[in-house]
């Protein structure tokens, strides 16, 4: 059987601490994505209409959050 070494360097203090708050911070992100998501894809399951105009803002650029926030700001503007 082949031994290959590995080479392994402990991480600094600061490395040591900045990780789990890093992978923390990254699930955090995705978390909030997914549940914005979540939220769209039930606000277009209400009606045709409100779909395609969800559809045309993310075709626009719009970012999910941003439709969000114009929906509950005074309705959608089908």
């Amino acid at each position: 059987m082949l031994d290959i070494t590995r080479e392994f360097t402990r991480p600094t203090p600061q490395e040591a601490l900045a990780r789990p708050f890093a992978s923390a911070m990254r699930h955090a992100a995705a978390v909030k994505e997914e549940t914005v998501a979540d939220q769209l894809i039930a606000a277009a399951a209400k009606s045709a209409e409100i779909e395609a105009w969800i559809s045309r803002q993310l075709t626009a650029g719009q970012k999910p959050s941003q439709i969000l926030a114009e929906m509950g700001q005074g309705g959608q503007h089908v």
